[in-house]
C-alpha cells in the first residue's frame, strides 16, 4: 500500500465479487450468527470471567481457521504493512473488544450491551473529523445525533429486572460497551485496509493468532494471582459444547463473513448490514434468555440502525 497510516477511507476494494450481492449477503449473514452467538454466551458464560471466555472462543475459532487452511491451502498475498494492521487489527477487536463486550455483556444483558456496538459508526466519523482533519455533511452530522441519541434511550428506557440494575454496575457496563465500540471501529478501519490486498481466511487467521497469543499471557499472569480455575466449565458438557458451538459459529464463521462482507461490499453497507444484529437480537434473547423489550426501545433501535446508515452512506455523497 502507497500509505503507510490508515485513514477513515470507505471506498470499496479491487476485488471482483463472486456474484451480485454477495457481500451484503455475507454482512446480513454474520449479524444473524452474531446475534445468536452473543445470547448463546449470555446464557451459558455465566461465572465465566471475561477473558477466559474471550480466549476460549478465540482459541477455537484459530482452531477452525487452521483446519481451514491445511485444506483450503490459500496463497499468501499481502505485504509487510498489510500483516501488521491485521495483527493490529485483531488485537483491538478480538482481543481488547471482545473481551470488554463479556465484561458488558455481564452487566447489561445480551440487548443493551449489543446496542452498544451502534456507536463505532459515530466513534469512526469522530476519529477522522479530530485526528485526520475530515468534515461532516449534513446526513452524517443527522446519523451521528441519532445513533447517539437512540443507544442513550435505550440504555434508560431498557432496564428490566432480568438486567443488572445497580447504577454502578449500569455505569461500568456502558464503559466497557464504549470501549468495545472505539476498538473494534479502530480495528475495523485498519482490517479494511488490509483486506483489500489479503484473502479472507488468511486475514482471519492473521486476526485471530494475536488476539489468543495476548489473551493466553493474561491467562498465564491471572492463574498465578487467582486460585480459581478459569476453565472449569469444560466439566461440563452441555455448557461446553454450547459455548463451542457459539464460537465456531460466531466468530469462525461470523468473522470470515464479515472480512468477506468488506472485502467485497461498499464498506458502508457492509458495516451498516453488520451492525442490524441488535435488531436480530431482539427476538433471540427474548425467547431464549427472558430478555423483555417494550415498543420503545424497539423503535429505537430501528432508528439507530437508520443512524448509523446515513453516517455511512452519507459519504458517498463527499
Amino acid at each position: 500500500m502507497a500509505n503507510g497510516c490508515f485513514s477513515l477511507d470507505f471506498r470499496k476494494p479491487n476485488a471482483a465479487v463472486p456474484f451480485p450481492l454477495y457481500g451484503e449477503l455475507a454482512s446480513v449473514s454474520a449479524a444473524i450468527l452474531w446475534a445468536a452467538a452473543l445470547s448463546t454466551f449470555r446464557g451459558f458464560g455465566h461465572g465465566i470471567p471475561a477473558h477466559a471466555l474471550n480466549l476460549y472462543k478465540n482459541s477455537v475459532a484459530l482452531l477452525c481457521a487452521g483446519c481451514a487452511l491445511v485444506v483450503v491451502r490459500p496463497e499468501f498475498r499481502g505485504d509487510t504493512e498489510d500483516y501488521a494492521l491485521l495483527v493490529m487489527s485483531g488485537i483491538l477487536g478480538l482481543a481488547i473488544g471482545d473481551t470488554a463486550l463479556f465484561a458488558a455483556l455481564a452487566r447489561l444483558g445480551a440487548r443493551r450491551a449489543a446496542l452498544l456496538q451502534f456507536l463505532y459508526a459515530p466513534m469512526a466519523v469522530v476519529f477522522g473529523v479530530v485526528v485526520l482533519g475530515e468534515r461532516l455533511n449534513a446526513p452524517q452530522t443527522t446519523g451521528v445525533v441519532i445513533t447517539v441519541v437512540s443507544v442513550a434511550g435505550v440504555i434508560y428506557f431498557g432496564r428490566d429486572r432480568s438486567e443488572a440494575s445497580g447504577t454502578s454496575q449500569l455505569t461500568t457496563g456502558v464503559v466497557l460497551g464504549l470501549i468495545v465500540a472505539l476498538s473494534q471501529s479502530i480495528g475495523l478501519i485498519m482490517a479494511r485496509k488490509a483486506f483489500a490486498n489479503v484473502g479472507v481466511l488468511v486475514g482471519t487467521s492473521l486476526r485471530l493468532i494475536p488476539a489468543v497469543m495476548l489473551l493466553m499471557a493474561i491467562q498465564v499472569v491471572r492463574q498465578h494471582a487467582h486460585t480459581h480455575r478459569s476453565f472449569e466449565f469444560l466439566r461440563h458438557p452441555r455448557q461446553a459444547i454450547a459455548l463451542s458451538i457459539a464460537a465456531i459459529g460466531g466468530t469462525f464463521l461470523g468473522v470470515l463473513l464479515i472480512s468477506v462482507g468488506v472485502k467485497y461490499a461498499e464498506a458502508g453497507i457492509a458495516a451498516t448490514l453488520t451492525a442490524t444484529f441488535p435488531i436480530w437480537i431482539l427476538p433471540v434473547s427474548h425467547v431464549f434468555l427472558g430478555e423483555r423489550s417494550n415498543w420503545v426501545c424497539g423503535l429505537l433501535t430501528f432508528l439507530a440502525v437508520a443512524g448509523v446508515a446515513m453516517i455511512f452512506l452519507g459519504r458517498s455523497t463527499v
